[in-house]
């Protein structure tokens, strides 16, 4: 996903987060302005003295717009003085950017088995190999002509999910035992087609590239009190909290809730001041530019299964699985918020509308060549002030400041 990792890299590796703060003081500067001048000027001119109704929808207006005037022009500004006589040190920045990513995304491959181990994931069990894994893996290994695959853990929660890591599977437990062998077929072919086109290593990257800004979404969401993973859904798949007893019990309940109730609010403030750059950043940068990649993998995975024969399975699945595609983090379900819409999938599988994807490794020449020509050139344009000949004539023509 080359868009969304150079996406990933600008939005944490630049003066993005920088500009963005500057952007809301400047707003902030600019409504207060505004309103004190409209205020002033309505009261010694008798300008806005044409109605109560019309001077406060005047205000709201100027106000409004003077905000967005005033956010826009700060951004514009902040960023593009980030880089004039700064090249040199952005340069710098995306090349170490790139650098830790690329170490982040090799470490936590490697280190995947142990890392989904702490999650709490497990091996199958003997039964679960008996009742329900052995048939299901044996018809998607026989069919797509695998000759290796990946492990497969378990996660112990009743809501059915399905997904994929650079070198694991993971299948809930609610997805083991409530689908049949030719459904749970589908669904292991549909993650396979993602396995074999290394679409876990291009999530993880954009997650490596840009880590600054999906530590502080995920810290400032959970801050703000939203809950991921396994056991948030769980209370919603079972029926949500189940209320308290009467009497004495019931009496201590309300008044813990309470606590907490406070407790969370104040650090929902401290949440969302933390998070409002990077929820920006995801959302509207990082997200759109993973989108269509994201859609088209999904696509693709579909397709690849129907091609081994196994589409009508994966889309029985499909049509009884709600929560096919929920997040276990914060920045997963940003990611599985890219997928498109399982009525269309369903529909894509019943037309055949979508090319299976062509066989091809997780990394190529291309993708090393490509990644060693920006990071010669970014490291190229951090030591240009360096190299006494460039750094005399630029330092001569003004363009340094140093």
């Amino acid at each position: 996903m080359p868009g969304a990792a150079t996406a990933a890299l600008a939005s944490a590796w630049t003066a993005v987060v920088v500009a963005l703060w500057v952007a809301l003081v400047s707003a902030i500067g600019s409504v207060v302005v505004t309103l004190f001048g409209i205020t002033f000027s309505g009261h010694t001119a008798g300008v806005l003295n044409f109605s109560s109704h019309t001077a406060g929808g005047l205000t709201f207006i100027a106000a409004i717009a003077s905000a967005v005037i005033g956010f826009g022009s700060g951004f514009a500004a902040t960023y593009a003085s980030s880089y004039l006589g700064a090249l040199p040190v952005v340069a710098a920045a995306l090349f170490v950017g790139i650098l830790l990513g690329l170490v982040i995304g090799i470490v936590a491959t490697v280190m995947e088995p142990t890392l989904l181990r702490w999650k709490g994931y497990r091996r199958p069990s003997r039964r679960e190999w008996e009742l329900h894994l052995t048939d299901a893996m044996q018809t998607v290994v026989d069919n797509m002509r695998l000759r290796t695959t990946p492990k497969l853990l378990i996660m112990d929660t009743p809501v059915p999910q399905a997904w994929t890591h650079s070198r694991t599977i993971v299948l809930s437990k609610g997805l083991v035992e409530g689908l049949d062998s030719g459904e749970l077929a589908g669904v292991i072919a549909h993650e396979m087609v993602h396995w074999q086109q290394g679409d876990a290593i291009a999530n993880r990257m954009i997650l490596a590239f840009g880590w600054p800004v999906a530590a502080l979404y995920s810290l400032g969401m959970f801050l703000s009190g939203a809950r991921f993973g396994p056991k948030a859904q769980q209370g919603v798949a079972q029926g949500g909290i189940v209320p308290a007893a009467g009497g004495t019990a019931a009496g201590t309940h309300v008044s813990t809730q309470s606590v907490v109730k406070g407790t969370t609010s104040v650090m929902a403030v401290l949440g969302w001041m933390l998070l409002w750059p990077s929820y920006l950043l995801t959302k509207f940068v990082m997200v759109p530019a993973a989108a269509r990649d994201s859609r088209t993998a999904e696509y693709q995975a579909d397709a690849g299964a129907a091609a081994a024969g196994l589409g009508g399975g994966l889309q029985r699945a499909l049509e009884r699985i709600a929560p096919w595609e929920g997040g276990r983090t914060a920045w997963e379900a940003v990611l599985s918020a890219t997928h498109p819409p399982m009525e269309l999938r369903i529909e894509a599988l019943e037309d055949h509308d979508v090319d299976p994807p062509e066989e091809k490794g997780t990394l190529n020449r291309t993708h090393v060549g490509v990644t060693w020509t920006v990071l010669v050139v970014l490291l190229g344009v951090a030591l240009a002030p360096f190299i006494p000949g460039y750094h005399a004539h630029l330092h001569h023509s003004g363009y340094w400041p140093w």
